[in-house]
């Protein structure tokens, strides 16, 4: 078994020294608390966003389009909602298929390790699909935390 240790390390956004745990060789964590990794996260986005000179509601419409070619080319008959308070943002409907699948579109961001931070959405929205959409244009869709494929 590998031997736990605890180290100090400074927090890689508020810099602040915290005590971390390391397994083996692996340390447990870069930051001192969720809000300071919510923070460099919400950070990245926005300078990716900026890098791009696009708004984020542009970048929010871009991927919903994405999502809606996605589907599209997949046989689906997709409706897009009107209005930005809807609760979801796509109808997708197929022949044979009793009910039409409510999609929630939002953006993700992929680290540089390859890794996938998908934000949660809060209880308000009424989705049964959610598509989470990355800079580099991969769609990965979710139903109830699980992978969901169309």
């Amino acid at each position: 078994m590998s031997e736990t240790k605890t180290i100090t390390k400074k927090c890689k956004a508020c810099r602040k020294p915290f005590e971390c745990k390391v397994v083996g060789r692996r340390n447990s964590s870069d930051y001192c608390s969720d809000d300071c990794r919510r923070y460099i996260e919400r950070n990245r986005y926005e300078t990716l966003s900026k890098n791009l000179d696009i708004s984020r509601g542009t970048t929010g419409a871009i991927h919903q389009m994405m999502v809606t070619s996605d589907l599209l080319s997949k046989g689906y008959y997709v409706f897009a909602s009107v209005s930005p308070n809807s609760p979801f943002d796509l109808a997708v409907y197929k022949r044979g298929v009793a009910t039409p699948i409510r999609v929630e579109v939002t953006t993700a961001l992929e680290h540089n390790n390859g890794k996938i931070y998908l934000p949660q959405k809060n209880n308000r929205y009424e989705f049964d699909v959610i598509a989470y959409v990355t800079y580099t244009k991969k769609i990965l869709y979710k139903k109830d935390g699980l992978d969901y494929v169309f």
